[in-house]
């Protein structure tokens, strides 16, 4: 086959079909296909098939054949035994149309060669033939050398990253679950404070506040002296005469404020100080929606935390009553919730603001 020289690589051998009509570019190159038992000349060839003329009777479409292509050098020739099927006939021409099925790697390879030296013009011998067939055609991929070093360290990243994301889905969901479920058994009000029935004392008449007590008094006996309302009387002798009338106290009391000054002048029915009875119930006092009126019932639980102390308590509901919000215009209505603590709270507790959960 060496003898031969290269062959012209002309426009005229290489035939160029759309790619809807076929995938691979046909070659005028000398070729023949031998099938059961008789010689035909290829017209045309290419990786993927061939067409052949010269047939008495045309093969039928779809059908397979056991066919042997032979490729004539100078010094030799090249057999290839190969399976084709009929893809289209041609009567008018009478030629025949085949694509090559089940080819393996070597067959692929050895027509790809042939194709391309045929295209490039260069000589085709018997030994790079023997090398197309004798070398690896499709090439493996390659391994590192520490791919296995890192088999554990990379196990462990995607292992670790499918957790977190499982434990975040389980966390997602578990929150989107516990809030449904809150809303569905726990009703919260934000407005809230402790509470107890306060004792204002009030002025009966109008004079000056002369205070008995300080700021610092923490409590009062039921009786005592808190001041008294000074009024003028009389003048004798370019003395003034005064009345001093006595505020006393009613009860055995906290005192939560004095709301006068000492020596000041009150009028009748001014409240002079605010006292909480010893004995009062304290409770909480619990601001909620008219909506939610209806899911929460007398004795239904409650958990209070009050804000100044962080004290948490747990407690029942004592009352539901409905009034009307003097701090909104229109006065719309709302819901007043009175929460009996089960451990008593004390006089510093009261009026300050709390958060009040409802377990219906």
């Amino acid at each position: 086959m060496g003898t031969q020289g290269k062959q012209p690589a002309t426009s005229a051998q290489v035939v160029h079909e759309s790619e809807t009509q076929r995938q691979f570019i046909r070659l005028k190159m000398p070729a023949h296909a031998e099938m059961d038992g008789v010689r035909y000349t290829a017209k045309d060839l290419s990786s993927g098939g061939m067409a052949i003329s010269g047939f008495e009777k045309l093969p039928r479409k779809s059908s397979r054949h056991d066919v042997k292509l032979i490729l004539p050098f100078f010094d030799f020739a090249l057999d290839i035994d190969l399976t084709a099927e009929v893809v289209h006939t041609d009567k008018k021409e009478n030629i025949a149309g085949f694509r090559f099925v089940d080819v393996n790697a070597n067959q692929l390879s050895i027509l790809n060669h042939v194709l391309s030296a045929f295209i490039s013009g260069d000589i085709i011998s018997g030994d790079s033939i023997l090398n197309v067939v004798a070398r690896e055609n499709f090439v493996k991929v390659r391994k590192h050398g520490n791919e296995n070093e890192d088999t554990a360290a990379k196990s462990f990243k995607k292992y670790a990253l499918y957790s977190l994301f499982v434990l975040l889905t389980f966390g997602l969901s578990f929150y989107i679950a516990n809030n449904i479920l809150n809303r569905l058994i726990v009703v919260q009000s934000a407005q809230a404070y402790v509470s107890a029935n306060i004792v204002s004392v009030k002025s009966a008449t109008s004079g000056l506040f002369q205070s008995a007590i300080t700021q610092s008094t923490g409590s009062v006996k039921k009786g005592q002296v808190l001041g008294n309302i000074v009024t003028p009387t009389a003048t004798q002798n370019g003395i003034s005469l005064q009345n001093a009338i006595p505020v006393v106290s009613p009860c055995n009391c906290f005192i939560q404020s004095i709301d006068a000054n000492n020596n000041a002048y009150v009028t009748e029915g001014t409240a002079l100080l605010n006292l909480i009875p010893q004995e009062a119930d304290i409770t909480v006092t619990a601001i909620i929606p008219m909506e939610e009126a209806n899911r929460v019932k007398i004795g239904t639980k409650a958990k209070v935390r009050i804000s100044a102390s962080a004290k948490e308590i747990a407690g029942k509901v004592a009352s539901v009553t409905t009034q009307r919000n003097p701090d909104i215009n229109g006065q719309p209505l709302q819901s007043v919730v009175t929460i009996t603590p089960e451990k008593p709270l004390t006089a510093d507790d009261i009026n300050h603001p709390a958060f009040v959960e409802f377990f219906l």
